[in-house]
């Protein structure tokens, strides 16, 4: 029966030849049972490297090898680690061992969890399945090891040499990079005692550090510094994935509320996205020497500066006047912007955050994550006192050119959904809400309605409002 089927269909995993064989009234364990004996017997072959919850790929022994090569390339998405591997692998040929544990998540022989493999595992399967190739490499009285796309092996010949050199270059140029930024980080007091590759944690880290514990609604809470340097490629998802994998790790093992993460690598355009939005913090290698300082504003907000700054703020208001900056600042420019409006509530007593999220739930406005995503706030703010609930939303736009009444209109329509949300709360009646437009310049704008209270300022109006509110705290 077994025989017959993969006769017409095979090969097949473990899991479709006992779907197939239980439409025929076979239970489970029978089928397991006789695909344990065909394959003692030699009359089925398997794959030596499991899809799955311990799925084998069962074939015939006169079954063609593209046909299995086919399978085995169809079921290795059955194994997130090893797919995200080869899935680099293919795309780039050659990676250092060292990046490869980055991209998988994992790293030496235990693994963070029982149901996680280790990378040793990883590699292993990899060769097993003839789909890539660990290679030995001495450069500079330093040992490398690569891993090798195997069907590129043949084709690279005697230039594998000249391959492997190369990269080899930049592994030792990325020793310095890390160096210098472990250096910057711990100039600008954000990070100390680094430790390079650290043995403390079962995934693999360039350095990681101690972060000053911060207060974060009330409470201390403390973190750690992760620097990731990359400067072989430009960092996609599947890197992003692996980096991803390992802060969670990181978090998990040394129980820590959060780990802030420096990638100093240059990032493909969906890779930057992803990444600002996390809030992990790139910074390009080319460009790190025109860094003088990192200054710290609280929390994980960060600011790069091109000029050092003589000594660290202690009024957002001397903050507030640096606006101008933001503009060579590319990338950064949006992401400072709202860190200096969050900052100012901040001072005023708000316990605010970035970014908020708002979600679709049955057509109506929820906080709970749902598939359907509604919109952000810039900066989100709340507060209570004297049974009073303060909530502040604020819309940041840092743009070179000047800003539209459309814009202020599409912020309008959030508010307006945002105050029906609210007054549909049981503390609606206690419930006080306001909400804030800033941007660098503004056209002059008509009167605009709002069911919230909505204060509009450019640049100088933000800072005169500060100066106005701070001076009266």
């Amino acid at each position: 029966m077994i025989i017959k089927l993969l006769m017409q269909k095979g090969p097949l995993l473990s899991s479709e030849i006992i779907e197939e064989l239980k439409q025929n009234g076979v239970n489970r364990s029978t089928i397991r049972q006789q695909l344990n004996r065909e394959y003692k017997k030699n009359r089925v072959d398997r794959t030596a490297v499991t899809f799955g919850k311990g799925q084998y790929i069962y074939f015939l022994p006169n079954e063609s090898e593209t046909r299995i090569r086919e399978k085995i390339l169809q079921a290795i998405k059955l194994r997130k680690r090893l797919n995200r591997l080869f899935e680099a692998l293919k795309n780039r040929e050659i990676i250092p061992e060292w990046h490869a544990a980055k991209i998988s998540g994992v790293y030496g022989k235990v693994p963070i969890q029982r149901r996680i493999e280790s990378f040793e595992k990883l590699l292993a399967d990899l060769e097993r399945l003839e789909l890539g190739k660990v290679v030995d490499f001495e450069y500079k009285s330093k040992n490398y090891k690569f891993l090798v796309l195997t069907e590129k092996l043949c084709e690279f010949g005697s230039t594998l040499y000249s391959k492997l050199k190369g990269y080899s270059e930049k592994l030792l140029y990325e020793e310095t990079i890390i160096n210098e930024t472990i250096s910057l980080l711990q100039s600008s007091g954000l990070g100390k005692r680094f430790v390079v590759r650290p043995s403390s944690v079962s995934v693999p880290v360039d350095a990681l550090g101690d972060c000053r514990p911060y207060v974060r609604a009330g409470k201390s809470v403390s973190s750690k510094v992760m620097i990731e340097a990359n400067t072989l490629w430009k960092l996609d998802y599947l890197d992003l994935e692996g980096l991803r994998d390992r802060v969670h790790a990181i978090r998990k093992e040394l129980k820590v509320y959060s780990v802030i993460v420096y990638i100093i690598a240059n990032l493909d355009a969906a890779s930057l996205d992803s990444a600002n939005t996390i809030g992990w913090k790139s910074i390009r290698p080319e460009r790190l020497k025109n860094i003088n300082k990192i200054e710290n504003l609280r929390r994980q907000g960060v600011l790069l500066l091109k000029e050092a700054s003589t000594e660290r703020y202690r009024n957002i208001v001397r903050e507030i006047r640096s606006i101008d900056d933001l503009k060579k600042l590319g990338n950064y420019r949006s992401e400072w912007f709202e860190n200096i409006v969050r900052d100012f509530f901040d001072e005023l007593g708000y316990h605010t955050r970035r970014r908020k999220k708002y979600y679709f739930d049955n057509g109506q406005l929820s906080e709970k994550r749902t598939k359907k995503e509604a919109f952000e706030i810039d900066v989100f703010g709340q507060k209570e006192s004297n049974s009073v609930k303060e909530i502040i939303f604020c819309e940041c736009k840092n743009w070179l050119e000047t800003v539209d009444s459309n814009e202020i209109n599409k912020f309008v329509k959030k508010l307006n959904r945002l105050y029906e949300y609210y007054q549909s709360k049981k503390e609606a009646a206690n419930l006080k809400m306001k909400a804030f437009f800033i941007a660098s310049k503004i056209h002059s704008t008509r009167e605009i309605t709002s069911n919230i209270e909505l204060i509009i300022l450019d640049e100088d109006g933000f800072k005169e409002y500060a100066k106005k509110i701070l001076s009266e705290k």
